[in-house]
Order: structure tokens, then sequence, then C-alpha cells
């Protein structure tokens, strides 16, 4: 679900919020990397590093096979809340909850919060929780 809120700057943003879909995600930071390949030395060296990322995408989506159904039979749903237009920001929100009716339950609240708070996207969630925290 993709939700909107509002930035100290006034700008709008939009957040995803939801049961994490894949086993991982592969970070984008690589492609911003390839962006000195302009001659045939360098698109030699952007070459190996495009096919590891690539690599590492076809790993995730490949783990995911595994990963959802693994979800499904013990009932532990990891639920996410992320800005779309900056991935690597740290306002974000992991937490695992038991039940996929808890994880949908969760997924509503964080929704509902973002739009209500009108708060900075920082502010939203408060303090960044660590994966390994647990919902009690």
């Amino acid at each position: 679900m993709v939700v909107l809120s509002r930035l100290e700057s006034g700008d709008w943003v939009r957040w995803r919020v939801g049961r994490r879909r894949l086993a991982w995600l592969p970070g984008a930071h690589v492609l911003g990397a390839l962006q000195f390949a302009q001659d045939p030395f360098t698109l030699f060296v952007a070459i190996p590093v495009l096919a590891w990322w690539l690599g590492t995408w076809l790993a995730a989506l490949l783990a995911t096979l595994v990963v959802w159904p693994v979800r499904m039979v013990t009932g532990r749903w990891t639920v996410v809340a992320y800005m779309l237009n900056s991935p690597g920001d740290e306002r974000f929100r992991r937490l695992r909850v038991d039940g996929r009716e808890a994880a949908d339950a969760t997924v509503q609240q964080w929704a509902s919060d973002i739009r209500a708070a009108q708060l900075p996207a920082s502010q939203a969630f408060g303090v960044r929780q660590k994966p390994g925290e647990h919902r009690s």
C-alpha cells in the first residue's frame, strides 16, 4: 500500500507500507557507481559490476521462492514501511509479527499513523527499530 506524507520542506513523499515481498532487496547504490562508465576501458570495469548486481537480484528472486512458503507455514511475517523516493534513507521501519492477520492489521495501523499524524516523515515512527526486535 502506498501512503502519502509531508516532509519538513512541505513536499509530499510516498511511503510503501506492507508485508515484505522479497527475501531481501538488493541495493541500488551500485547503479550510481556505474555512471562513470564513459569510455571503453571503464566499460570493461562496469560490465562485471552490473553482472554482479543482476546476479544479486536473481538470487533474491530465487530465495523468495523458498522464503515465501516458509513465511506462510511458520506464520512469521515481516512488515515494512519505507519512503519510495529515497530507498537509502534512515526513515525505515521493520517489524516481525506472528500471523498474517496481525501483519495486515499492523500495515493498516502504520498507514493510518502516517496519514493521520501529518508529522514530518522523519518523525512518523520515532526511533528506528532494530531488525531483531519483536512486537509484544
